[in-house]
């Protein structure tokens, strides 16, 4: 465990408070002895609040490659093999039909020491009804469907089927996300477009008659986390809520596209209950540091993230995976530009020294700017900390 208990704290410092007054009345040899044993225990308590505080160096990374499904079966296991190579061993995918690929993915990595986080997409067509509409999309964000119309029925008819296929394949999910950045437009089609778009405060809507909506989508998602919990065949695996946009300053003004804070949501969402159903909360960062160059821009990228993963852990009062992070590249090439290395470098290390158990980069191999691994190799040799490669 990463926290001690307030309680074993508040003892410890009892003790050291009872030592020294006791000190302070008995005998020179003794008042040293127990001096220094209270100091010991200074010590100690520091060193716990300190490794509460910094989450200590126990995260384990892993790397998107949401659509592998999409690849031939000789494609998706060579990206697989590459990913073992390198000592990759876990993996974020995307779910989106029961056609037995995504089972086979699952399997395969498994065989290969890779467990799999499985994301299910709120927003597929076969979770709606034919008379649900998707809100129009932009050039930055996809037509999307409210997900006050999700039906839950046809919900769990494709999320049984699913369990059937992969206990047919004999594969196993490490864990689950249901849904993706469910408080923004990219994802949610109850959040607006257009001029005029801001971050706002899930607690203080001021969307007008959009409020209504995104509160209702959020009540459904409840109710389809409970049904994912209560579903027989999920266990062993676990189950994360979705991950939620953390947003940069100025992002939602400038791609027009309405959002609530991830912090905001998170806290909606323990109030209408979600914390019984789910073993953890997520959130999405991507690094941005505009115009700032050097040290300067390394500080602010690391401090972008350990403060989403520090302002999810503390909305949502359970563990926080950071399950999307990147730095883009500008390079596309074989070999990573020096700039965006720096960065990833610093962002690694500062992701060290939060709580979160686990961190999903984005992407392994799919994505021109954001992806680490090209031309046969990792292009970026700050990426290659992130795994211990297989001797």
């Amino acid at each position: 465990m990463k926290y001690d208990s307030i309680r074993t704290k508040i003892y410890n410092y009892l003790y050291i408070c009872i030592l020294v007054s006791i000190a302070n009345k008995i005998s020179f040899n003794m008042k040293y002895l127990l001096h220094i044993i209270a100091v010991i225990l200074c010590i100690n308590l520091y060193t716990e609040y300190s490794f509460a505080v910094t989450g200590g160096d126990s995260i384990e990374f892993g790397v998107n490659s949401v659509e592998l499904y999409r690849e031939r079966p000789e494609d998706w296991r060579r990206s697989i093999d590459a990913m073992e190579r390198h000592g990759v061993r876990l993996l974020r995918l995307t779910l989106r039909s029961n056609n037995g690929v995504v089972p086979q993915i699952v399997r395969y990595a498994s065989s290969h020491g890779i467990r799999t986080l499985i994301v299910v997409p709120t927003g597929l067509p076969q979770f709606y009804q034919a008379s649900a509409k998707r809100r129009l999309g932009t050039n930055i964000y996809w037509a999307s469907y409210p997900l006050s119309e999700i039906d839950l029925d046809k919900f769990k008819s494709f999320w049984l089927a699913h369990l059937a296929e992969m206990k047919a394949a004999g594969a196993t999910a490490f864990a689950y996300e249901i849904g993706n950045e469910i408080n923004g437009p990219g994802f949610n089609g109850d959040f607006p477009v257009g001029a005029g778009a801001h971050e706002s405060d899930a607690a203080a809507c001021d969307l007008g008659a959009r409020c209504a909506p995104i509160a209702k989508g959020f009540a459904k998602y409840v109710a389809l986390l409970r049904l994912v919990r209560e579903t027989e065949g999920l266990r062993p695996s676990l189950l994360t809520a979705a991950g939620l946009a953390a947003i940069g300053s100025g992002w939602a003004q400038s791609s027009h596209g309405y959002f609530f804070s991830a912090r905001s949501t998170l806290k909606a969402l323990r109030r209408l209950g979600v914390s019984a159903y789910v073993d953890a909360y997520a959130v999405h960062r991507y690094v941005n540091v505009g115009g700032a160059h050097g040290a300067a821009a390394e500080r602010m990228a690391g401090r972008q993230l350990s403060e989403a993963v520090r302002d999810c852990a503390a909305a949502s009062g359970k563990p926080c995976w950071l399950t999307e992070w990147g730095v883009r590249a500008k390079s596309v090439g074989c070999a990573d530009d020096p700039e965006r290395d720096a960065l990833l470098a610093a962002s690694i290390q500062a992701l060290r020294t939060t709580a979160a158990p686990y961190a999903f980069y984005f992407d392994w191999d799919q994505n021109p700017t954001l992806s680490l691994y090209r031309c046969g190799h990792l292009v970026s040799p700050a990426a290659a900390s992130m795994w211990k490669a297989p001797q």
